[in-house]
């Protein structure tokens, strides 16, 4: 049973209820004062350089510090700007604007002693004047009562923004000093036990993908029957095949073309998804291919393998197969997606992957039948695989609402923790 505190009282806000009745509600401009820097991400020779605190240095930071393990940008600016506003420890940096309301307003305490380091343009900067815990202060405002104020304030189309008056008097709950201490142990000891099993349980996500990449890979290369003979492929990469399956350089398999230019442009919202280097990037009324079909990427995410059920627009950034030898596409597609065609790319540092070099490329090739049998395989094994991070990731999912609402609960007063 949750354990409350002896006497409440009505906060005046609706979606609150009740906070404990020695605890007081402020607006943030009574605690502390925002400001921005303007400093943006250039460096000019005549200016000092400065490290900065940037948007992506706040938003997803689960820990909800600023340290010296993080690696700050350096840019340069005015020595008068650099000095109006290094950071200190115990600000907080908050992120003023957000693509979606939910994730708008999201805060990183500055921890420790940050040398020589600001904060850019796209952040605000909050210096408390009342005397506040130190670790209570990373709380003070990710929480549900304080985040749903963001939420409601925002404006914008294609990008939600608040304004400084917006963070000014958003209301956030104070109990005494000495229980925000309380407080923030009990909150750092229960967000520690949940952050570390969480990334238990991200750890075996990354177990279950690599056990995934291993099955496709013994399929396609060595067969399902473990009692198979075996003879050598010929093939450094590849080693030992079933001695009965055939070794083919893969143009005699199948062939890849090249896509067909369409610019972004002539992008419609028909029926035919046009199919680039990593996936779907658009839609398109007519088809170049029918489907199934599997696409490779050409350039840009070179190597990246799609299977395509329905008919499609090849873009020219993918290669296509547009002739398959009589064997199972699928069979293909898993092949594909083990065989390291990055290592086949050319050219600049983002590399292009010519058609010709993956035709001169070598597979060991089972007989139709054993094909089929080979899909069937890995669909059963890699659908018991994906089901089970699909759970994984749903129990994440879970202890991370849990670990927002114990917060939200802790600071609202309704749970006590002391």
């Amino acid at each position: 049973m949750k354990k409350r505190y002896d006497k409440y009282k009505p906060s005046g806000i609706e979606w609150i209820g009740e906070i404990p009745e020695h605890w007081d509600i402020e607006k943030l401009r009574y605690i502390g004062k925002f400001t921005s820097s303007g400093i943006d991400k250039k460096i000019k020779d005549d200016e000092p350089i400065v490290k900065i605190i940037n948007y992506t240095d706040v938003y997803g930071n689960s820990s909800l510090v600023l340290n010296s393990d993080i690696n700050y940008m350096e840019v340069s600016c005015p020595e008068q700007k650099r000095m109006d506003h290094q950071v200190i420890k115990g600000d907080l940096i908050f992120t003023p604007s957000s693509e979606t309301i939910v994730d708008i307003g999201l805060s990183a305490l500055v921890d420790e002693k940050l040398e020589n380091t600001a904060y850019s343009y796209h952040v605000l900067r909050f210096r408390f004047e009342k005397e506040t815990d130190h670790t209570f202060k990373k709380f003070l405002c990710n929480n549900y009562f304080v985040l749903n104020q963001f939420s409601a304030n925002a404006k914008g189309t294609t990008r939600q923004i608040l304004n400084r008056e917006n963070f000014n008097s958003t209301l956030v709950i104070l109990p005494p000093k000495p229980e925000q201490s309380a407080i923030a142990n009990y909150l750092d000891d229960k967000t520690a036990e949940i952050d570390t099993l969480i990334e238990k349980k991200k750890k075996l996500i990354e177990l279950l993908k690599e056990e995934r990449t291993v099955v496709i890979n013994q399929a396609v290369t060595r067969g399902i029957n473990p009692n198979v003979k075996l003879k050598e492929s010929g093939i450094e990469w590849l080693g030992q095949i079933p001695e009965y399956w055939e070794v083919k350089k893969l143009k005699y398999v199948f062939q890849l073309s090249r896509g067909f230019d369409l610019s972004s442009n002539n992008f419609k919202s028909g029926a035919f998804p046009v199919y680039g280097s990593n996936g779907i990037i658009g839609y398109h009324n007519k088809s170049t291919t029918k489907g199934p079909g599997i696409t490779v990427g050409r350039s840009g995410s070179v190597g990246e393998v799609n299977y395509v059920e329905t008919d499609f627009w090849a873009h020219n950034t993918c290669l296509y197969v547009y002739k398959n030898f009589d064997n199972d596409l699928k069979y293909i597609f898993y092949f594909l997606k083990v065989f390291d065609l990055k290592s086949l790319s050319s050219g600049s540092a983002v590399g292009t992957l010519n058609r010709n070099y993956i035709h001169s490329e070598i597979i060991a090739l089972p007989p139709a039948l054993e094909q089929h049998q080979i899909i069937q395989h890995i669909e059963t094994e890699t659908k018991r695989i994906d089901s089970t991070i699909t759970n994984i990731e749903k129990e994440i999912e879970l202890l991370a609402e849990y670990r927002t609402a114990l917060i939200s609960e802790v600071v609202t007063g309704k749970i006590k923790v002391i």
